[in-house]
């Protein structure tokens, strides 16, 4: 329907305007190689806005991936929910990039069409375009002779046409004299005179006015066929306007199309593998097995007091460390600033009792030993490590230990001992700090 009005506008528009055959008409035609550069120049802002909303929206995308995945590590999310919560953000990313190579194909679409136009259109010193102007004098030549006769024949129509008139009226006022008994003979035979004359010139018009169309009818087969020439080739510039106009669109089409719909089916695809190996049983029976009450327990059964000696010493120097650490290996749960259960950590208990022979006791100690009998030696300051990620807030008790805030960054230099201690460098300390606090950043 839409279309079907859109030709009868167009049928209209160009009845009103003329036929194609008459004179300088031909411009309208001229005109579509003009359209060449508005098409280009219309098509690349088109692509251009669509780059823009494409980069726009896939930056959009990541910030959000980033946003949540931040929001997603700190919450108390587990098992496979979290799995399929962390593949829903992966999913953003990979069309986010999806996305960004559109962007990058748009704009080098827009370059072809730059390009294009240059090598299709050349300007005039004189301004528009050296083919607009060739087409226009081609036309111009081929109306030359044509339009002489044209205009021959639209004069002598002109007169006859004026002269026809005449001849009615002197029809009528001849016919009207006769009987108008206020006119003399003479009078009466002026206006009879008067209407002869006009009848020969009336008829010597329309035999001029004849042979005027006459001459034109032997020329229109030739003009016809001149100007069908000069128009076929405008056709064939039309035609690469509209070939290269589909080409754009298509692959652009085509890409966009391909491109989101393997990214959008692969990534979805994943997610939905992953909805489906949702199991809130064994993630409640996990979590039960890490935190609640199928966790292992030592009950407390009794043990006998057991002193141990602890030295702290420095090179060169008289300084005598004794610390008598009472230890027991109760696992306990403890939960962070927000309610979340913390892994089991050993808990100790110690008294230390420090005799110092010097005050130059510092943290540059060649060694110190852990109340749990772990000794840090200095080399662990320079020792290789692996970067780790706190999970869990904690809060050191004993001055070789780590306090931990949930999201902080540093290196595990060393694995948990048979108590339960990492050992790790921060801020170029090495301390002590509960095993299952921390991830590994990959």
């Amino acid at each position: 329907m839409h279309n079907n009005t859109y030709k009868d506008d167009v049928l209209v528009k160009s009845h009103q305007n003329g036929s194609f055959w008459e004179p300088n008409n031909y411009k309208t035609v001229v005109r579509r190689v003009d359209n060449i550069a508005k098409t280009c120049s219309d098509l690349t802002s088109c692509l251009q806005q669509r780059s823009e909303i494409e980069k726009i929206y896939a930056r959009s995308l990541k910030e959000w991936d980033k946003k949540w995945s931040e929001v997603l590590d700190k919450s108390h999310e587990y098992g496979s929910n979290l799995d399929c919560w962390s593949t829903l953000l992966k999913t953003a990313d990979t069309v986010a990039n999806s996305h960004n190579e559109i962007k990058i194909k748009l704009d080098k679409q827009i370059g072809e069409i730059k390009q294009w136009k240059t090598t299709t259109l050349h300007k005039s010193l004189i301004g528009g375009y050296k083919e607009s102007k060739v087409f226009d004098d081609d036309f111009r030549k081929c109306q030359k002779v044509w339009f002489k006769s044209y205009e021959k024949v639209n004069k002598l129509k002109k007169e006859y046409h004026f002269i026809k008139k005449m001849e009615c009226t002197l029809h009528v006022n001849a016919k009207n004299c006769k009987e108008n008994v206020n006119l003399s003979e003479e009078q009466k035979n002026k206006i009879a005179d008067k209407y002869k004359k006009v009848i020969l010139d009336s008829e010597s018009l329309c035999n001029k006015y004849k042979a005027a169309l006459a001459e034109l009818d032997k020329l229109n087969p030739k003009y016809m066929e001149d100007m069908t020439d000069v128009y076929r080739r405008t056709d064939l510039v039309e035609k690469q306007r509209l070939d290269f106009l589909k080409k754009i669109i298509l692959e652009f089409v085509q890409s966009d199309d391909n491109r989101i719909n393997n990214v959008y089916l692969s990534a979805y695809d994943d997610l939905k593998l992953k909805f489906e190996k949702i199991n809130f049983e064994k993630d409640l029976e996990d979590w039960s097995k890490m935190y609640g009450i199928n966790m292992p327990m030592n009950w407390p059964v009794f043990q006998e007091y057991q002193p141990e000696l602890q030295t702290i010493s420095k090179s060169n120097t008289d300084v005598k460390v004794t610390s008598i650490t009472t230890r027991t290996d109760l696992r306990t749960s403890i939960k962070n600033t927000n309610g979340a259960i913390h892994p089991p950590v050993s808990e100790k208990s110690e008294t230390e009792v420090v005799d110092c022979d010097n005050d130059a006791i510092s943290n540059e100690n060649e060694t110190q030993t852990h109340a749990d009998g772990e000794t840090i030696s200095v080399n662990l300051e320079q020792a290789e490590g692996k970067k780790v990620i706190a999970i869990y807030e904690f809060k050191a008790t004993d001055s070789d230990e780590f306090d931990l805030d949930i999201g902080e960054e540093f290196e595990m230099i060393k694995d948990a001992d048979e108590k339960g201690w990492c050992t790790g460098r921060k801020n170029g300390r090495v301390g002590f700090f509960p095993k299952g606090y921390v991830k590994v950043v990959q």
